[in-house]
């Protein structure tokens, strides 16, 4: 029997669709870029409440990997980095499970609460379908992670990967995949001659 795979937010390159196998049926689900439609895309919108519903429709993941977007996350895109990073530790105004507006400017207000709702959404889903494995996508320097851990009890392991030590297409840049289990990726990139 194949194993079942939802790949959230995967809408902007379906690339886990090049999984499908005789092994594995991939499932990506999110916006689509029109490029990114694929037989096994479901368009889902999963910054909303209603997305729990419409995925109970789907057959059960046996994996479950995220990738929500990194933008209301990284320090290069956050903007009013002094709100996002002061009292971290502390419950404070900036970083709310309730999704109320925070103090920042008006024009990263809106990226930082779908932020907050994708994040939030995420984290339910995992809980509620409890798949075998999960693992959430999000850069080396992401807020995401402490986030999900202080807001949603989300206790994981943080596995380093460089996306180009595995094919020269991808960048240097490091990511974490953030996962219920402990991996061994290939997190240097060493060009070889």
């Amino acid at each position: 029997m194949k194993k079942v795979i939802w790949s959230l937010f995967d809408s902007e390159t379906a690339i886990t669709q090049e999984l499908n196998s005789d092994e594995y049926i991939v499932y990506s689900i999110g916006l689509p870029s029109s490029s990114a439609i694929t037989d096994n895309f479901i368009k889902i919108d999963l910054s909303k409440r209603s997305c729990i519903k419409k995925l109970e429709k789907l057959p059960k993941p046996d994996i479950i990997f995220a990738s929500p977007p990194c933008e209301s996350w990284v320090n290069v895109n956050i903007g009013n980095v002094r709100f996002f990073k002061r009292n971290f530790n502390e419950h404070n105004l900036y970083w709310q499970k309730n999704f109320k507006p925070n103090n920042y400017a008006i024009h990263h207000r809106e990226l930082r609460l779908l932020g907050q709702k994708t994040a939030y959404f995420t984290a339910e889903i995992i809980k509620k379908f409890d798949p075998e494995l999960w693992c959430i996508e999000n850069g080396v320097t992401s807020f995401l992670f402490r986030y999900l851990y202080k807001y949603h009890n989300a206790i994981g392991y943080k596995n380093m990967l460089c996306y180009k030590a595995y094919d020269e297409k991808f960048s240097v840049k490091r990511t974490v995949f953030f996962s219920n289990k402990k991996m061994i990726l290939k997190n240097d990139y060493k060009k070889t001659e």
